[in-house]
């Protein structure tokens, strides 16, 4: 994927769901022992964390983006709009109804 932003919102939700198959699993079966639903919850949340650091970053210089937050508009290292596909989309449409 070229979006930070969409693959932010991929990081969060497989953190969040590690977190919630992790707790759910230490509510069913205790935290005596190391259930397997424990094991792969903190499995799950950990691919998250490497896929946020592999997946979001500036569509243009390549850098790491600021992984806290929603959404970000703007590459910190280079200022480059990070929602240029958005924009061009707008364009297109714009252009295509003028020509219509």
């Amino acid at each position: 994927m070229k979006n930070p932003n969409v693959c932010r919102k991929i990081m969060y939700a497989l953190i969040f769901s590690g977190l919630i198959i992790a707790n759910g699993s230490a509510v069913l079966f205790g935290t005596g022992t190391m259930s397997p639903g424990f094991i792969m919850g903190g499995f799950v949340a950990v691919i998250g964390i490497v896929f946020g650091f592999l997946t979001v970053r500036c569509p243009h210089c390549g850098k790491l983006l600021n992984l806290k937050g929603w959404d970000t508009e703007y590459c910190s290292h280079c200022g480059e709009s990070v929602v240029l596909e958005k924009a061009e989309k707008a364009l297109d449409c714009k252009s295509s109804k003028e020509f219509a």
